[in-house]
């Protein structure tokens, strides 16, 4: 029974995860923008390389972590491309792409760094640790931005999803023994990290009323 509601949970968050990286691509294309947080892609495009090509895990998983790793490249793109146009400082608008590059480098040192000195094999500490501080970043976007640009209410709730979807597996993984993380870790940074999501959904549902858009028709 366990194992089967951790299939079923890892099938929600990996459909909630496709779905949205499609409308984060999408939405940053109409919007000339983009709906993930640069630190945060930087940090996830990392993980995801790492877990693919630099660590000795099944094949299932290194081959799960490689598709996610190619939808990070249109989340990258539409942050390469339309990225420096999101800061009004000048720094930024003039060298926001080495900046960009740079922070890929500096995020991948670290996330390598972490797993081998945590002997974090699959990568769950981290992500434990990514996740509450991706929600928090997408929190800081929004307050930034103060406008629904490049984001949808359907990728808030999709993310919330998936998150909560991943709990079950980040469980299993570790009754099973394919992971270290400390069950209290793993405990105190879902429950954070669903409470930041919900958080930015409903700020986003006020900023996209205020502005007089729909969210219910935003795609």
């Amino acid at each position: 029974m366990v194992e089967e509601l951790h299939n079923a949970s890892s099938l929600v968050l990996a459909v909630s995860w496709v779905l949205i990286y499609v409308l984060m691509i999408r939405r940053g294309i109409l919007d000339k923008s983009y709906g993930m947080p640069m630190i945060a892609l930087c940090l996830n495009i990392s993980w995801e390389f790492c877990f693919t090509f630099l660590t000795d895990i099944e094949t299932v998983y290194r081959l799960t972590n490689g598709f996610f790793f190619l939808f990070d490249f249109g989340v990258l793109y539409t942050c390469f491309r339309y990225g420096r146009e999101d800061f009004d400082w000048p720094v930024m608008r003039k060298w926001f792409q080495p900046i960009l590059l740079g922070s890929l480098a500096i995020s991948f040192a670290g996330v390598f760094l972490f797993t081998r000195a945590f002997d974090d094999t699959y990568g769950g500490l981290f992500a434990a640790l990514n996740t509450p501080v991706y929600s928090a970043l997408l929190i800081s976007m929004l307050l930034r931005r103060n406008s629904v640009k490049g984001q949808s209410l359907y990728i808030g709730l999709a993310i919330f999803i998936g998150d909560a979807g991943a709990y079950i597996p980040t469980l299993y993984a570790h009754q099973v023994g394919w992971a270290s993380t400390p069950l209290l870790w793993i405990h105190t940074f879902m429950i954070c990290t669903l409470l930041l999501h919900a958080i930015y959904i409903v700020m986003y549902w006020y900023i996209a009323r205020r502005d007089g858009i729909n969210p219910w028709k935003r795609f």
